[in-house]
């Protein structure tokens, strides 16, 4: 449904005068929708529950998924100069195992969600997906990310940081003829964890 448009339903949700619009929105990745809200997990017993915490979670903590209620999305659809983006949910394993009561009670599941990037629509149509690293600058850009690790090479190595706070400035320009885009992000954060070896001199 997502590839071929989701204006219509939209359309009666947001005009349903009963219904709450604080609710997030996501698409589904690989599976229909009935698939990934039928799969039984241990923690939760409402899939639609776990989809809902994971996604605050996953948001607060990791740059390349975001909230985006139903209000966001209509009006990211229908305003000029903006397309709308949504997290999208898959679901690992056999879904037909993950509907059994079962499912939940083992240590190990054979199905289970798990969050992945963003979708990128083109009005109100599926386009395509972004990696981990496109939607990671998407939220960067857009100034979204809230907290996540970023990993940065040092001497051969790598040394985690965990983002604290981050905010953004864009500034947008003409220069012969072209236009350019200036994108300053300002970040603040705390070393997780340093894959590089110390070497000391000994004297």
């Amino acid at each position: 449904m997502a590839r071929a448009g989701i204006a219509k339903p939209l359309d009666v949700l947001s005009r349903q005068k009963e219904l709450r619009s604080d609710f997030y929105m996501t698409v589904a990745k690989g599976s229909t929708a009935y698939d990934t809200l039928n799969v039984q997990t241990a923690l939760e017993k409402i899939p639609a529950n776990k989809v809902f915490d994971s996604l605050e979670n996953s948001e607060r903590r990791w740059a390349p998924t975001r909230t985006v209620t139903l209000d966001e999305l209509v009006s990211s659809i229908v305003s000029k100069g903006r397309q709308a983006m949504l997290t999208g949910i898959l679901v690992y394993g056999d879904p037909e195992s993950g509907s059994k009561v079962t499912n939940a009670q083992n240590i190990s599941p054979k199905s289970g969600l798990r969050l992945d990037y963003l979708g990128v629509f083109k009005k109100d149509k599926l386009v395509g997906w972004l990696n981990r690293n496109d939607s990671k600058g998407v939220s960067y850009i857009t100034d979204h990310d809230k907290s996540t690790a970023v990993n940065i090479p040092c001497e051969g190595e790598q040394i985690t940081v965990n983002t604290t706070s981050s905010k953004t400035k864009i500034k947008g320009k003409v220069k012969n003829g072209n236009p350019k885009i200036v994108i300053n992000v300002t970040s603040e954060g705390s070393i997780g964890e340093v894959g590089m070896q110390y070497r000391f001199n000994q004297t």
